[in-house]
């Protein structure tokens, strides 16, 4: 069994730092199978403006598709 999972980790500039994760974890055999990072460059961010992270891959002909804002 695998488990999607997302989530965010706040960098040292608030909102404007925050790195969006996206992982694939295999229960069985405790590994992760896919790992995704994702953060936009700062200059397209506009003060106050919070990322939305929407992520995506083919495994094991699979598609995983995760939001997260």
């Amino acid at each position: 069994m695998q488990l999607l999972i997302s989530g965010a980790i706040q960098g040292e500039d608030g909102h404007q730092g925050v790195k969006a994760v996206l992982l694939i974890f295999d229960l069985e055999t405790e590994e992760i199978v896919h790992r995704c990072e994702y953060m936009p460059p700062a200059e397209l961010i506009s003060e106050g403006q919070k990322i939305q992270f929407t992520g995506s891959c083919w495994l094991n002909n699979i598609y995983y598709v995760c939001s997260h804002n």
